[in-house]
């Protein structure tokens, strides 16, 4: 579950040592709940605790497990968000401090122009 928590961020970190830091955070959150990371003598059958550069290496390859999928995932994701049409452009009107959009901007100076030319 940890490592399905973290796969993202694994998965869109840019440099190497970014993933090393996020396969490490995962091997020590593990290491703090007194978790161990085992493997199997195969001569004496006993286990033993491999370590942490082997434990962070096992840690990153479950990272990468589905990768392609999930960075299409976050990829789509991406793309469906640029896609998305930008809301109404408002500002903030000086004197009365609400909020207009630019076309009612322009009606107001059209109207303010109109009455001086009438006075």
């Amino acid at each position: 579950k940890l490592v399905e928590r973290r796969k993202r961020v694994y998965l869109a970190a840019r440099f190497k040592r970014e993933k090393r830091l996020v396969a490490n955070s995962i091997v020590s959150e593990i290491r703090a709940l007194e978790g161990r990371f085992l493997a199997k003598e195969s001569k004496t059958g006993r286990w033993y605790d491999i370590g942490d550069e082997k434990a962070r290496d096992k840690t990153s390859q479950a990272l990468r497990e589905n990768a392609p999928t999930i960075r299409a995932e976050i990829k789509d994701g991406m793309d469906e968000r640029r896609n998305q049409k930008p809301k109404t452009e408002t500002s903030k009107s000086k004197s009365k401090g609400t909020s207009s959009t630019k076309s009612e901007e322009t009606a107001k100076k059209d109207a303010t122009v109109s009455d001086k030319r009438s006075s």
